[in-house]
């Protein structure tokens, strides 16, 4: 019976861990390419309400874990600048006893690169989600964007 009950705990453990991705939707977009090449991959994150995301830039390292852009190195594109984000808020979190900056709703995360023709641009966003009560382990979700 005690071997029962802790399965059925890590199964239940394992169950809520799983959940991490529902609580926000990714959709991955490229703008048109300009004369020079240049083209804007669009990374929308539709974030549930009550959850909240943390910024690429947090002020301390006492806190969460920041949303970290991963790309598979490739000779056919060239990253211009760092990814920006949209809508962030700045304030003190209780939970982790610092300052922190998070996003919600839908939030937008962009990022230039150069090409010279037709190329596909993968990788994996990192980040880690939270609400009023609780945070999720961080998460890693794959992208894969076709530049034409």
């Amino acid at each position: 019976m005690k071997t029962l009950t802790i399965l059925l705990g890590l199964i239940l453990s394992f169950n809520c861990f799983a959940q991490d991705e529902s609580h926000v939707k990714w959709k991955f977009n490229v703008s048109p390419a300009e004369n020079n090449g240049e083209v804007e991959l669009q990374f929308v994150a539709e974030i549930e309400e009550g959850w909240h995301m943390y910024s690429q830039v947090l002020p301390s390292d006492e806190g969460p874990l920041p949303t970290i852009f991963t790309y598979e190195a490739s000779d056919n594109y060239k990253l211009i600048g760092k990814v920006e984000e949209e809508n962030v808020h700045s304030v003190m979190d209780p939970a982790f006893g610092v300052q922190v900056n998070y996003l919600d709703g839908e939030s937008v995360f962009r990022q230039t690169i150069k090409t010279e023709g037709n190329t596909t641009v993968d990788g994996t966003v990192s980040f880690m989600l939270c609400n009023d009560e609780m945070c999720l382990p961080p998460t890693d979700v794959k992208f894969h964007f076709d530049v034409k």
